[in-house]
């Protein structure tokens, strides 16, 4: 596929992130990626990517745990039954 030195446009990022251009070029303005440019065009190491994707992520793991610790404290979750399967 691609070598963490990889040069991705903000269309190629998208796609790899699996979200649309216009939240690239989002993420980019908010600095959340790093870029540079090449003439007039965006472009993003593959390894920044790689790395957001993983903080992302790892966030998106936390926020569904602690979502759940705090409804089975509720006790609005008691797990998952499966005999409706």
């Amino acid at each position: 596929m691609f070598q963490e030195d990889s040069q991705l446009s903000t269309i190629e990022s998208s796609r790899f992130l699996g979200v649309s251009r216009a939240h690239v070029i989002s993420l980019l303005d908010r600095r959340e990626i790093p870029y540079f440019m090449v003439g007039s065009h965006r472009r993003m190491y593959l390894r920044d990517l790689l790395q957001y994707k993983a903080r992302r992520d790892a966030n998106r793991r936390k926020v569904i745990s602690d979502l759940a610790v705090a409804e089975e404290t509720e006790g609005l979750y008691t797990g998952v039954d499966a005999s409706w399967f």
